[in-house]
């Protein structure tokens, strides 16, 4: 949870949303370890873990936002302070993967540049069941001419990369992205056609 990450992150939500935010997922009706198996988590690397009541307790809003169990956690700004007390209530990060042994769920925290990486920073916590994201101009990496139809690699420092198309692009620049299923790997073939 470095204070760069969730400044990136909450100031994306401020251009799209109009409030600082950043993504969480609820563990509702299920235990962690199964919500961490499906859809919406298993591609994150890591998470860390906190509880509705820690989270309220330290000042903090939830929104139950977009698809079910999604919350948007508002800040009131990105002071030192404001993020130095959001990180005090989360635990030390656990791995998702199975392999690495106990998982838990909560705010992520990333160990690569997205700059780096992707064609296009995306928050993935911000999916909607139909695979739907936005992303403003200022995600898109410099050299991308991201166009309407255009397929590209969309992730986040936290997940597995994932091939998106870019569905429509509003008079801001604004990006609206459906996501597709699989692996990077398994959509060459449409990056190849770009």
């Amino acid at each position: 949870m470095s204070p760069a990450s969730v400044r990136r992150t909450a100031e994306r939500t401020f251009d799209i949303y109009a409030v600082y935010g950043i993504s969480v997922e609820g563990v509702l009706d299920t235990t962690v370890q199964e919500a961490c198996r499906g859809e919406r988590v298993v591609g994150y690397r890591q998470v860390r873990l906190s509880t509705f009541g820690r989270v309220r307790g330290a000042g903090f809003a939830l929104l139950a936002t977009f698809d079910r169990p999604h919350f948007t956690l508002v800040l009131a700004d990105l002071s030192e302070i404001t993020l130095t007390r959001l990180n005090r209530c989360f635990e030390d990060p656990f791995r998702t993967r199975a392999e690495h042994g106990p998982v838990a769920l909560g705010w992520t925290e990333g160990r690569h540049r997205v700059a780096d990486t992707y064609d296009i920073a995306v928050d993935f916590m911000d999916m909607t069941s139909d695979l739907r994201l936005w992303a403003r101009p200022a995600d898109v990496r410099p050299g991308c001419e991201a166009s309407v139809g255009l397929h590209v690699v969309v992730g986040d420092e936290d997940a597995d990369p994932k091939v998106a198309r870019i569905v429509a692009i509003d008079p801001d620049g604004n990006l609206e992205l459906q996501v597709l299923p699989g692996s990077v790997e398994s959509r060459r073939d449409l990056l190849a056609r770009a």
